[in-house]
């Protein structure tokens, strides 16, 4: 030290000491104040950085830097010296200020202390930060020194020396290092520091929020991206929650193309986790709707991932956030919005998969609540039902769990608000939805402080529908509940002010259920019930039976004293009321057995007072000679029964017609709401009730000999309407006893089918012959089924103000054509009543009347019945009805057969099935309706079996073939039974995991062997349905083949009577699209075996002998690509099944015409190999191989194959295929239009396919990508030649095919062209001009053509240009300002000739005018105006003139004014001039272009789908010689 500067204090020396680093520091002019803090001082940074660095060049080696860092480590050994050495340093005046530093930092701004200071202050970091360690501050200040420092001189090994420090280190430590190492390291370091995170990521997950922040800022970037990415995923599941948000924003932001699939597969495993809680939660959507906006290839991928999910049971709650994430994006919100619909369609989001998305998250969902909202009202808009069910969930879950009372007024605003659109689903659901929140909040009054806008709907009440109706009356019930609770629960004296009050007014003793609510809604009851007009007092009926169920005993003094007074005196009243009664009893939840018992004493004593008769009383009752006798029908009971049903009595008894119908209308819905009251109070029996199945009936009845027609009028309309409430009786009979235990009642209801079936034949012969029948019968359930009509106000006040829905239109009048219209009034068997199906074994019952001799009279017998095929085929026929109409718009597994044999759904019953649901029990959901039909749909095999027991040429049980009408109900039964199968085994609903086991006993209950059905095995898995899905494919395969095997082959009578001649086509076609919803439940491995099997019994139905009344009915064309479908779909080698079916068809084709040129009377020729193929069926067949030959071309993806010459290989193939198909066309012209469509088809497939791997593979392939393209022209050219024929015959249902087939024709030439120019071919390509051919290949002479118009001309000749046209085409679009200088009169000319373009209306002056420049198309019209013939069209406008002048006044021609032809001959001829002026400029334009090809070379621009031709150079180049096709080399210019 020198002496100027003195010696150094003794606050310096404790502090530094006497050492290297001591001195320097002294020398720079560092000064330790001598206080209690011993702050640092010093004149500047710059002499203090110059002492520190004095003498360090020359010096470098003789440790100086050591002695320096090591005084600074004796020095640190005290924390409190650290932190000072860490303080910004006092200058001159004793202020810091931010520009000043610290004294490490000063020592780490000299290069050559850099490294050794920094590994110094490592160390003290990994020692001070410990979780032991008490100084733990120090070392956050030391991390915060290496932060920003002007340059690094060993950035790699810092870097690797921070991070190797972390596992030892305190949490926080850990995450302020790895946070700060974008702060501390450099650029040259990124590499090294990505890696290094990488690792500490795998080592310690736990970090991953900070790991995730410092790749953030340090950019990452190029092939470590998707390094970093990788490790993300991989430990995203052992992250703490808290880092998760910001883990899933930076995956999103950065994520790399390679890993689209596993970033998207992580957030569905991430998102909506239960775990994550609200908080977490709500920034975890915040983040996916940060990073899907400001990704779009991660967008995009989560919403093409989200629309290959097919089944339900692969969804996840997160699959909702990320569509609520999607929608916050304007770029991918309408694509979010048609995936949600897709899958609220699909049932996806289920009540439990909507609760888990939802309510962990509630409390912080508030905020988005518009958005969940938005989802609700877009899902309840929607027409599918499966949609419009999510919606009600989805608002029914909103309402419960987002308490905030704001929101819940949005969700029954939003509710009402759709009740307002009139339209008839979504005010249903919404209706649905509102009832649903008021029952699950009748506990928790939520629904209470709202309900001033509920009852608002009691202003509208007349707009709505009887389902609507009941739904409101459901919610203002259940208010009326939740005012009641609300009253027991708070006492006045907890309440105050306004609320005590009301509190107070709850309290009144007489308003036991709702208080004045109630007594308000009693009051509009009683107008309605008592109102003049049948509408409202249809409503009031409504209303009170709803109360009635929901209220309970509370009310049902009053209302229901109401309700049945007004039974009373309205026989229409009171039949609506007993039905919805009934209705109301028989659903969930079930009203108390003390308010059943209370109602069934009140409507047994009125049934048995009304209805009831002493079998001793009846008689004939003929009180007029003109009316028919009665008698007892469907007696059961024998002598036992003493009394009956009398109908006659109650219809005879009436003055007039209305009075009779009003006296029967209540009597089936009194058997029906009796029964369902005894069901309900004696636990599912009826045995209280049991008599009135076997009780007989009272009804007049004609005799076997009686004819209708010698009836009157008043006889036929009593005998209809006794017959129509007999029907009635008979089903309500079979819904109520159907399901009881007793193998006696069983067999009484099978019994009484086959009365409702005789009834119904009755029936149907009465109304063949009484035109007016429509006002005789009523609707059996009083108006409640849903009309064609529409339903507002006034249309169903005029409709049902007599209580009966008919119409009297003049149709009604037309006998037999409409003689089933009547069973759109009649009753329907309930669901639960098709149980009987599964009966297959006789039954017998107790009778006591008999005829035999050897048994005194009354002596009881047992009576045997059994379920007769027409009873079956009636059963079967309701079955398929509910299928059709609830599961076949919900098909998973489309048949190869919709449309021919199976309906995909049945539209009235979609319509109506709101209002039947309630009316007849109908379940609303398909999945609740498949349960209910369990028993039928699992017998369906037994009755099919038993069916087919009579047809099958191997079966001992084989009924009497002669039997017409016999074979023909087996036939509907097999049918009906197949059909059924189909439909559910097809379904969404039986797919469904939920009902996993209900499947798996319809596919094990099809054995037709007698050998038990397959065991489930414990636990039940996917295995035992392929298992149970293998045998039942077997079991209808074997069926099959043996119905096309039929007994004595040799005997030609013996084979029309056995096998498949009696199935017939139809049923074989069942059998094969019930073997296809089977084949859909088998297992991969499985269908790999079964599908050659599935293929060869198609083929087999193919090469069956069939009759010519199969042949030649429509039903066979129909049938025939279904059966093809199946055969090449599932060949071992479908393309090899194309083409056998194409020689087939070949044959019979050259067959056909040698048969012409031979023998002119033959008139059938068929097929040797396939007897389906006929002359008949050929254009069936020939559509449905093109069909399936594009099915086949579009699945061809030739980069899969393992060797690129096998690919090349079955590539020809296609393409060789293709060729005979088209000549088809030649002979059978009705097969144009099919095989232009398909050529258009196919020439984009191969353009889309195959002309990218042969772009692909031309140089290592030259020799098979030229013979590929070599082949394919050929198809083309004769694609060419069926447009030119189009054209010329002039055929409008062809015509418009052209432009588009010519279209792809084109792309085709320039995409071949510049694969060849682009792989130097350019030798094997050329430009040709193609000859003119007829559809037989003729060459035609340019004379054949000159009839045609310019304009058609041009369209020929704008598809097939030369080089040199190219570029002529390029310079005139690219050069329309200069033809716009042009003369007026070129211009004029080219306007004429001009067509408007595609999308643009034509005024009529303009149609005019093409048509005068079109010359040939006015003479036709002035040809046909003068009704000439063939040949005076061709003529001239004179020479017309004159043939019209000389023909005789006795022609039948239309007589037309000479002025009239004179004024049309005018226009001819200035048309003719026209024409002629117009080629002369045209020849003048075509020498120029031959001019300017002489200086052209180059190549011309590709046309793809973006860019072609313009309009107006296919206007002016329209010369029919320039069709020009590439041609290669060493081959004709055309082949044929």
């Amino acid at each position: 030290m020198t002496q100027s500067q003195g010696i150094p204090d003794a606050s310096f020396l404790a502090e530094f000491g006497e050492g290297e680093l001591g001195g320097r520091l002294w020398r720079g002019g560092l000064r330790v104040e001598n206080n209690v803090y011993k702050m640092h001082k010093a004149k500047g940074i710059r002499s203090l950085t110059i002492a520190l660095r004095d003498g360090l060049d020359i010096r470098v080696n003789d440790g100086t830097v050591e002695k320096v860092i090591s005084d600074l480590e004796t020095c640190w050994n005290d924390s409190s010296r650290m932190r000072r050495a860490c303080s910004p340093i006092s200058i001159a005046s004793g202020q810091t200020s931010a520009l000043s530093l610290s004294l490490v930092k000063v020592i780490l701004s000299i290069d050559l202390f850099q490294s050794a200071m920094m590994t110094c202050i490592v160390n003290k970091i990994s020692e001070l930060g410990e979780d032991s360690c008490v100084d733990k501050d120090v070392a956050h200040t030391l991390l915060n020194q290496l932060r920003w420092l002007d340059f690094i001189v060993d950035g790699p090994a810092l870097c690797e020396s921070l991070l190797s420090i972390v596992p030892i280190i305190s949490p926080s430590i850990q995450k302020e290092l790895i946070e700060a190492l974008p702060e501390i390291l450099d650029d040259s370091t990124r590499d090294k520091a990505v890696t290094e995170l990488i690792r500490v990521l795998e080592e310690s997950p736990s970090m991953m929020g900070s790991v995730v922040d410092a790749l953030g800022a340090l950019g990452v970037g190029g092939e470590q991206l998707s390094d970093v990415n990788t490790s993300i995923i991989s430990s995203l599941a052992a992250t703490n929650r808290d880092m998760l948000p910001v883990t899933l924003k930076y995956l999103l932001q950065s994520c790399p193309q390679d890993l689209l699939t596993e970033t998207v597969n992580a957030l569905r495993h991430t998102l909506a986790l239960s775990s994550l809680g609200p908080g977490v939660g709500k920034l975890c959507l915040d983040a996916a709707k940060s990073g899907l906006r400001m990704s779009k290839l991660v967008a995009d991928h989560v919403i093409v991932s989200l629309k290959k999910l097919e089944n339900p049971s692969d969804h996840k709650p997160a699959d909702l956030w990320l569509l609520i994430a999607l929608s916050d994006s304007p770029l991918h919100r309408k694509q979010a919005e048609v995936v949600f619909r897709k899958k609220a369609a699909q049932n996806v989001f289920t009540r439990i998969l909507i609760d888990s998305a939802i309510a962990p998250f509630a409390e912080s969902f508030v905020d988005i609540a518009d958005r969940l909202l938005y989802f609700a009202s877009l899902a309840l808009q929607f027409h599918d039902i499966g949609a419009r069910r999510t919606g009600v969930i989805f608002y029914t879950t909103l309402f419960r769990l987002l308490q905030d009372r704001n929101v819940r007024r949005k969700v029954i605003s939003s509710l009402l608000d759709h009740t307002g659109t009139r339209r008839l689903h979504e005010t249903d659901a919404a209706l649905e939805a509102l009832s649903i929140i008021a029952t699950e909040s009748e506990n928790d009054i939520s629904l209470l402080p709202f309900s001033a806008l509920v009852q608002g709907l009691l202003d509208y009440l007349e707009f709505f529908n009887d389902f609507q109706l009941r739904q409101i009356w459901t919610a203002l019930g259940f208010l009326c509940r939740a005012t009641s609770k609300s009253k027991d629960d708070n006492s006045p004296g907890k309440l105050s002010g306004k609320d005590c009050s009301q509190a107070e007014a709850h309290n009144d003793p007489q308003d036991s259920a709702g208080g004045s609510e109630l007594a308000s809604l009693e009051i509009l009851l009683r107008k309605e019930l008592t109102h003049a007009d049948t509408f409202y007092r249809r409503m009031g009926v409504i209303g009170a039976s709803t109360m009635i169920k929901v209220l309970g005993s509370s009310v049902q003094n009053n209302i229901l004293s109401m309700l049945l007074d007004t039974g009373r005196a309205d026989s229409y009243s009171q039949a609506l009321s007993f039905d919805e009664l009934a209705e109301n009893f028989s659903r969930e939840p079930l009203p108390t057995k003390e308010t059943a018992e209370m109602i069934r004493k009140t409507i047994c004593l009125q049934f048995e007072k009304r209805y009831l008769k002493e079998r001793s009383e009846m008689g004939p009752l003929v009180k007029d000679e003109m009316l028919i006798p009665s008698s007892l029908y469907g007696n059961l009971e024998g002598k036992d029964s003493e009394v009956c049903f009398s109908i006659a009595h109650l219809i005879r008894n009436e003055p007039n017609l209305d009075a009779s119908r009003g006296a029967v209308r209540a009597m089936v819905p009194n058997l029906r709401l009796l029964c369902v009251l005894t069901l309900h109070c004696f636990d599912g029996s009826l045995s209280e009730v049991d008599a009135v199945i076997g009780a007989p009936l009272h009804l007049p009845l004609i005799s076997e000999g009686q004819n209708l027609e010698d009836l009157t009028l008043r006889a036929k309309t009593d005998l209809l309407l006794s017959l129509f409430v007999a029907h009635g009786w008979m089903v309500e009979l079979v819904n109520a006893f159907a399901e009881q235990e007793s193998s006696e009642l069983r067999a009484k209801c099978v019994k009484r089918v086959d009365h409702l079936l005789d009834i119904t034949s009755k029936i149907t012969l009465i109304v063949s012959q009484l035109p007016n029948w429509a006002d005789t019968i009523f609707d059996s359930y009083s108006g409640t089924r849903a009309s064609t009509k529409k339903n507002d106000g006034n249309r169903i006040r005029s409709s049902k103000r007599n209580g009966a829905l008919k119409e009297k239109s003049n149709s009604t009048a037309q006998t037999g054509k409409l003689s089933l219209e009547w069973k759109r009034y009649s009753r329907q068997l309930h669901p639960s009543a098709l149980s009987l199906i599964r009966i297959t074994t006789p039954l017998s019952y107790r009778f006591t009347e008999t005829d035999t001799e050897l048994l005194r009279e009354g002596d009881p017998v047992m009576e045997t019945v059994s379920l007769s095929p027409a009873g079956l085929e009636f059963l079967l026929s309701e079955l398929l009805q509910y299928l059709e109409g609830f599961l076949g718009s919900d098909i998973k597994f489309e048949s190869p057969f919709v449309g021919s044999l199976i309906r995909k759904g049945s539209i009235p019953v979609q319509k109506s099935q709101r209002y039947l649901s309630f009316v007849q029990g109908i379940p609303e959901s398909p999945l609740t309706l498949v349960r209910g039909l369990k028993v039928a749909l699992t017998s369906l095999g037994k009755q099919l079996k038993r069916s087919l027991s009579r047809i099958l040429p191997d079966s001992d049980d084989t009924g009497d073939v002669n039997d017409t009408s016999s074979l023909e109900t087996d036939r509907k039964c097999i049918a009906l039974c197949l059909k059924c199968l189909t439909i559910c085994l097809s379904s969404r609903a039986l797919c469904d995991g939920a009902s996993q086991h209900l499947l798996f006993d319809v596919l094990a209950s099809i054995r037709f062997d007698g050998e038990a059905s397959v065991d489930p095995s414990d636990p039940f898995t996917d295995r035992d349905i392929h298992a149970a899905g293998n045998v039942a494919f077997e079991q209808l395969r074997g069926v099959l083949k043996s119905s096309l095997k039929p007994k004595g082959d040799d005997d030609p009578e013996d084979h029309e009577m056995r096998g498949a001649s009696l199935l017939e086509l139809e049923g074989c076609c069942g059998l094969l699209a019930a073997m296809d919803a089977i084949f859909s439940h088998c297992s991969g491995r499985t269908k790999e075996e079964l599908g050659q099997k599935y293929s060869d019994v198609a083929c087999e139905v193919l090469g069956y002998n069939w009759n010519s009344t199969t042949l030649r009915s429509r039903k066979t064309q129909k049938l025939i690509p279904g059966i093809i479908r199946i055969h090449v779909q599932n060949a071992k080698d479908p393309l090899a099944a194309i083409e056998a079916l194409r020689e087939e068809l070949l044959s019979l084709s050259e067959k056909q015409a040698n048969i012409e040129n031979e023998d002119e009377g033959v008139k059938r020729v068929q097929s040797d190999q396939m007897p389906l193929l006929t002359e008949q069926t050929f254009f069936s067949f020939t559509v449905s191989v093109l069909e399936q030959y594009m099915f086949l071309f579009k699945r061809f993806q030739p980069s899969l194959f393992e060797r690129q010459d096998i690919a090349f290989g079955v590539m020809t193939r296609f393409i060789r295929a293709e060729l005979p198909l088209y000549t088809l066309a030649r002979r059978h012209q009705n097969l144009l239009g099919p095989v232009m469509r398909a050529g258009r088809t196919l020439v984009d497939l191969f353009l889309k396919i195959c002309l990218p791997f042969l772009r692909e593979h031309f140089k290592k392939h030259r020799s098979m990508v030229i013979q590929v393209c070599k082949m394919h022209q050929k198809p083309t050219r004769l694609l060419q030649t069926l447009c030119a024929h189009s054209k010329f015959t002039r055929d409008t249902s062809l015509t418009s095919l052209v432009p588009p087939l010519r279209k792809s024709l084109e792309l085709l030439l320039y995409r071949v062209k510049e694969v060849l120019q682009v792989n130097n071919a350019k030798g094997a390509f050329q430009l040709g001009n193609l000859k003119h051919r007829d559809i037989n290949g003729e060459v035609l002479s340019s004379q054949h053509l000159q009839y045609k118009s310019e304009s058609e001309e041009s369209e020929y000749s704008s598809l097939a240009l030369t080089d040199e046209d190219e570029d002529e085409i390029k310079s005139r679009t690219g050069g329309r300002s200069q033809r716009r200088t042009q003369n007026k009169s070129q211009r004029s000319s080219q306007r004429k000739q001009k067509k408007p373009r595609l999308g643009f209306a034509s005024s009529p002056q303009a149609q005019k005018k093409r048509k005068i420049s079109e010359g040939v198309d006015i003479r036709r019209e002035s040809a046909k105006d003068l009704d000439l013939g063939s040949d005076v069209e061709q003529m001239n406008g004179e020479q017309r003139i004159d043939k019209v002048m000389e023909m005789d006044k006795g022609d039948e021609i239309e007589k037309v004014p000479l002025r009239k032809i004179k004024r049309r001959s005018k226009v001819i001829r200035d048309s003719e001039e026209e024409r002629e002026q117009e080629e002369e400029e045209k020849g003048e334009e075509r020498s120029r272009v031959k001019k300017k090809r002489t200086n052209r070379s180059g190549r011309h621009p590709l046309i793809d789908d973006e860019a072609g031709v313009d309009e107006e150079a296919e206007d002016d180049d329209d010369d029919l010689r320039e069709m020009s096709q590439f041609i290669f080399e060493g081959e004709e210019e055309e082949a044929d």
